[in-house]
C-alpha cells in the first residue's frame, strides 16, 4: 500500500514537472523586441522569465538591464519577477558607465556658485584678482581667496593685463621744455651748462642753461643744434620777413635718408657737402611746424 502511495506521488510530481516546463516553453508572447537575434540559451531563459512573471499574482515594477551568461546579450527586464528568475539563472546585472559628459555648470552659474562658497566659509583671505572664464567669454572680479580657489579649480585664470604703448602720452616740445625747467628746479645741484638743444622731430629749439635741463631733454630725443665748423659752410637763422624763412635739410641728406631738418635763411645760407654724404637710411619728412620769421629770427611756431 505504501508502495502504490510512493508511486502515485512521485508520478504526480513528474506530471507537474512536466507541466510546467511545457507551460514555460509554450510561452506565446508578446514577445520583447529583438528576442529572435538572442542565441538559443539567452532566448530560452528570456521566454521561460517571461512565463514564470505570467504565472506569478504579483509582480513588483522594476526595470534593470540584465547581461546573460551565455555571450554579451542584454535583456532589458521589466518587473521583479522576471529580474529573479533570471538572476537565479546567472544573468548579471549590467554595470552603467559613468557618463563622462557630466552636467557642466555655465560660466555665469560658476560665478554665482563661487559668491555663495565663499560665504559658506568661516575665513576667506582677502585678495583681489581679475579673472576669465575658461572660454574667455566672461570676466570676473573676485574680492576673496574662497571666490579666487573656486573658480581657478574650473579652469578660470588671471587676465592678463597688456600695456597698451599706443595709449602712451605723448607731450610736445614746449611741455617738455616746460618740464625740463621744473625737472631742474627740484634738483639740489646742476652743473652750470649750456647747450643748444633740438627736439627730436626737428620743430623746437631750446638753449639749456644747466645740466638737469640737458639730461632731462636728452633723454626725451633732444640732440645738440650743431653746426658744422666748416669755413664753407655758414648757417643764418636771421630773417626779416617770413619769406626769407624756411625747412632746410643741413646735412645734405633727402627726406628718404634721414634729413636733417633747419628753420634757417636759406637765400644767405651756404651749405657746403662733402663728396660723400653718409645719411641714415630712414625717411624723415618736413617738419609740421611752420618756420617763420619772429623778431627777425627764423623760428618754428605750430601750424
Amino acid at each position: 500500500m505504501n508502495k502504490k502511495k510512493t508511486l502515485f506521488l512521485a508520478g504526480a510530481l513528474l506530471m507537474g514537472v512536466i507541466m510546467v516546463t511545457g507551460c514555460l516553453n509554450d510561452f506565446e508572447g508578446p514577445y520583447p523586441e529583438g528576442i529572435e537575434e538572442m542565441n538559443e540559451e539567452s532566448r530560452e531563459d528570456v521566454m521561460q522569465a517571461l512565463a514564470y512573471a505570467a504565472e506569478q499574482e504579483v509582480c513588483t515594477a522594476q526595470y534593470m538591464e540584465l547581461v546573460s551568461p551565455y555571450e554579451d546579450v542584454v535583456y532589458q527586464a521589466t518587473d521583479g519577477c522576471q529580474i529573479s528568475y533570471l538572476l537565479g539563472r546567472g544573468w548579471a546585472e549590467k554595470e552603467t558607465e559613468e557618463d563622462d559628459e557630466e552636467v557642466i555648470d555655465t560660466e555665469e552659474e560658476q560665478i554665482q556658485q563661487a559668491i555663495a562658497y565663499a560665504e559658506e566659509q568661516e575665513v576667506c583671505t582677502e585678495e583681489y584678482k581679475e579673472l576669465i572664464s575658461p572660454s574667455g567669454e566672461h570676466e570676473y572680479n573676485a574680492t576673496d581667496g574662497c571666490q579666487i580657489s573656486y573658480l581657478e579649480e574650473r579652469g578660470w585664470t588671471e587676465k592678463e593685463t597688456e600695456d597698451d604703448d599706443e595709449e602712451t602720452v605723448v607731450t610736445t616740445g614746449d611741455e617738455e621744455i616746460t618740464q625740463a625747467v621744473a625737472y631742474a628746479e627740484e634738483q639740489e645741484m646742476c652743473t652750470t651748462e649750456q647747450k643748444e638743444l633740438q627736439s627730436q622731430d626737428g620743430r623746437y629749439t631750446f638753449t639749456a642753461t644747466d645740466g638737469c635741463q640737458i639730461s632731462y631733454l636728452e633723454e626725451r630725443g633732444w640732440t645738440e643744434r650743431r653746426i658744422e665748423e666748416d669755413p664753407e659752410t655758414q648757417i643764418t637763422l636771421l630773417g626779416e620777413e617770413d619769406a626769407h624763412c624756411s625747412w632746410v635739410s643741413v646735412n645734405c641728406c633727402p627726406p628718404q635718408s634721414g634729413a636733417n631738418w633747419m628753420c634757417i635763411n636759406e637765400e644767405e645760407s651756404t651749405i657746403k657737402c662733402p663728396e660723400e654724404v653718409i645719411c641714415p637710411m630712414v625717411y624723415v619728412g618736413e617738419p609740421e611746424g611752420l618756420c617763420v620769421s619772429l623778431d627777425g629770427v627764423c623760428t618754428v611756431v605750430d601750424e
